[in-house]
């Protein structure tokens, strides 16, 4: 019409810009923490779209990661495209609490109490059968066997204060028999007790053990520690620092020439793992000035 022509594209493309568009399957996936989730996240070309689209997650749960491949696509203008969206969750830590070391010893109180009770319950049998062997001639042996009992019930109840520790008379020349940690893994912040045994019990005044740890950056002991006269064993406190990896860490004793040695091990903190929840994670595609987004859900039991 004397107007020029008409570009039917631009005008087509002008009613249908170029664009692509997202969607996910599934669009919901139940896992239990320390699990994996996986979903396949569809682009589709609209209007002859053929630039490349950058992919990437939001929204994810506390110690998780979100793993697309591949994270470019560069799309055709015609036909669709695949990528794998793989979310790592992480397993959530256990903890139980370990009681190390020997059964406790009844405390002194408790243990006179016990044998007092079974002393006085000897006594009313020995009582009552006093009458049934009166006139009988196993009347000696039963009078003997109950002397016997009497004697061991009454060194028992007065034997020591109960605390499993056993109180030897000074012997000379002692020397380090060992030194033992326990626990002797324990998470960096944390706490380990020493102890030292000697080869026999300490003079009087008691003897100073030197103390010293490979890695005072991980693991600090006391510059030493004393085994108190007529004792055979004590015990020291090792404090232990933050760690980013296992570390190993040897205590050493050193009394009188002689040196006993001990590992310990300090490690960091557990990672805690994904929380238990729903969660709505968003996967957005970019290209240039073009975002869009899908979502999917995930359930983390």
């Amino acid at each position: 019409m004397g107007n020029g022509r008409l570009d039917i594209i631009q005008a087509l493309q002008a009613l249908f810009p170029a664009d692509f568009s997202l969607s996910a399957t599934p669009t919901s996936t139940t896992i239990s923490s320390g699990q994996t989730a996986s979903y396949t996240v569809t682009l589709t070309p609209e209007g002859g779209f053929k630039q490349a689209v950058t992919l990437s997650c939001s929204g994810l749960p506390a110690a998780s990661t979100c793993l697309i491949t591949p994270s470019v696509v560069t799309l055709d203008g015609t036909n669709s495209a695949n990528v794998t969206v793989t979310i790592q969750t992480t397993t959530r830590a256990t903890s139980a609490a370990t009681i190390a070391g020997n059964s406790p010893v009844p405390p002194w109180e408790f243990r006179t109490f016990t044998w007092t009770f079974v002393y006085v319950i000897c006594l009313a049998l020995g009582a009552m059968s006093m009458k049934v062997f009166r006139n009988t001639r196993l009347r000696p042996v039963f009078l003997c066997s109950l002397g016997l009992l009497t004697a061991v019930i009454t060194l028992n109840s007065c034997g020591g204060s109960g605390n499993g520790t056993s109180v030897q008379p000074p012997q000379s020349n002692p020397s380090l028999s060992s030194v033992a940690l326990n626990p002797a893994t324990v998470v960096g912040g944390s706490s380990s007790t020493g102890t030292i045994t000697l080869t026999a019990a300490a003079p009087s005044g008691g003897i100073a053990v030197s103390l010293s740890s490979s890695n005072t950056a991980a693991a600090t002991v006391p510059a030493s520690t004393t085994v108190a006269a007529g004792a055979t064993s004590t015990t020291f406190n090792v404090g232990t620092h933050t760690v980013t990896a296992s570390t190993p860490v040897t205590v050493s004793a050193s009394y009188a020439g002689v040196t006993q040695t001990s590992s310990l091990t300090v490690t960091p903190a557990p990672v805690p793992g994904t929380p238990a929840g729903t969660y709505a994670v968003a996967i957005t595609g970019k290209a240039g000035n073009l975002s869009h987004t899908t979502t999917v859900t995930l359930v983390v039991n």
